[in-house]
């Protein structure tokens, strides 16, 4: 529903700093021209 504009979005801390991390995880993919894990962020 929440997709279709028809309920609430819940969005957490949580999924900050998921988001945040992804980014850093991109970059750094971008940059070394290798895959990089989440694990390796920490999550």
């Amino acid at each position: 529903a929440a997709v279709r504009g028809e309920g609430p979005v819940i969005v957490t801390a949580d999924d900050g700093l998921r988001a945040v991390a992804m980014g850093i995880a991109a970059e750094t993919s971008a940059r070394e021209h290798r895959v990089v894990t989440m694990a390796e962020l920490g999550l």
